[in-house]
């Protein structure tokens, strides 16, 4: 008996052990493959660890500002591949990706930014147009989709014909899903740069 006791003692253990590693290992390989610019990489590891999305979102997100002043293009498209996963995010982590969201919202809807940079202008304020109309991010600032439909359609006015055409698209498909809960019947705007 008491080997027996022993034994699921040490199977449970190690299922800890091989969790704790398996957690490990899975945010090396997010930020290996965030770190090199691999977004298919980070779509295989979302789609191994589908528990795990809200998480690659947030890192995602947290990347993105981090190297938005360093590496535009990154930043963009790490901005871009968030919006995948966004809607995984729990409460925490959709708190968090607020203060993200409209970091990058305020760079995207700088007109020196625009300038400098137009298709990860054009990227940004795209993405951010999906992510405000989330629910986990629209309960949390009801104010912010507005503000990124307005920045996008103001950008779009002014965007190379490519960009425009994305940017075009987002608001056309943002619009025709209705937007975020109490996104244009509050009032609020936060102010970016538009």
């Amino acid at each position: 008996m008491k080997n027996i006791l022993k034994i699921c003692a040490l199977s449970g253990f190690m299922a800890m052990v091989s969790f704790a590693a398996h957690a490990d290992s899975f945010m090396d390989d997010l930020k290996a493959a965030v770190a090199s610019g691999n977004m298919e990489k980070v779509d295989v590891l979302a789609a191994k660890n589908p528990k795990q999305q809200g998480e690659i979102a947030a890192y995602l997100l947290q990347q993105a500002s981090a190297d938005s002043s360093s590496d535009a293009d990154k930043a963009a498209k790490l901005f871009k591949e968030a919006k995948s996963y966004v809607a995984q995010m729990d409460k925490e982590q959709a708190q968090q990706a607020v203060t993200e969201i409209t970091s990058m919202l305020t760079l995207a809807s700088s007109s020196t930014f625009e300038t400098a940079h137009p298709d990860a202008a054009g990227d940004i304020l795209a993405a951010a147009v999906f992510m405000t109309n989330q629910p986990s991010i629209a309960t949390l600032a009801p104010g912010l989709n507005a503000t990124a439909l307005g920045d996008a359609k103001a950008y779009a006015d002014n965007a190379p014909a490519g960009v425009k055409a994305e940017l075009d698209d987002a608001v056309s498909l943002a619009q025709s899903q209705g937007s975020a809960p109490n996104a244009h019947h509050n009032n609020q705007h936060i102010p970016t740069g538009h």
